[in-house]
């Protein structure tokens, strides 16, 4: 199963002072334990990855145990600019999360971004018979975290 983190959870995952890391514990078990990977790509997610450099580290480790896996970024700066025009909403900060979402067919978000579910569970900004992602926010969804939602990556580099 593969999952996209929203740069907002970085430190509840991965920081095991974070006050919230043993509700994201769950995620970081699975994806250097279990089956689990990370999926990321376009620019946009890839300048809050330089911004997050205590995590950046942890991702690069990950990447080379193949937990983790890029996603084109080209295809997903162009679907990003397709999900910025149809919502035009200034308040929409997430687009290029819903565009990698769009690329990779990745079903599952972990994100404490309430404010973004509006944008991220739109059904009118996902290609032709995709579903919108499930969200992870804490062990009370830890049951997400399983091979249901294992999908076959599109445009992995």
């Amino acid at each position: 199963m593969c999952i996209v983190i929203d740069a907002n959870t970085f430190a509840s995952i991965f920081n095991i002072n974070s006050a919230d890391h043993q509700e994201y514990r769950p995620v970081k078990d699975w994806v250097t334990n279990g089956c689990g990977f990370i999926v990321y790509g376009g620019a946009k997610y890839k300048k809050e990855l330089e911004r997050a450099t205590k995590y950046l580290r942890i991702i690069v480790e990950l990447r080379k145990a193949g937990r983790v896996k890029e996603i084109d970024d080209m295809l997903v700066d162009e679907h990003q600019a397709q999900v910025e025009a149809l919502v035009n909403d200034v308040n929409c900060n997430d687009a290029h999360l819903i565009a990698i979402f769009r690329v990779s067919r990745c079903r599952l978000l972990c994100s404490n971004n309430l404010r973004s579910d509006r944008y991220v569970k739109d059904r009118s900004l996902y290609m032709h018979n995709q579903r919108p992602p499930l969200i992870y926010r804490g062990r009370r969804h830890r049951n997400l975290l399983c091979s249901r939602y294992i999908v076959s990556l599109h445009h992995v580099v």
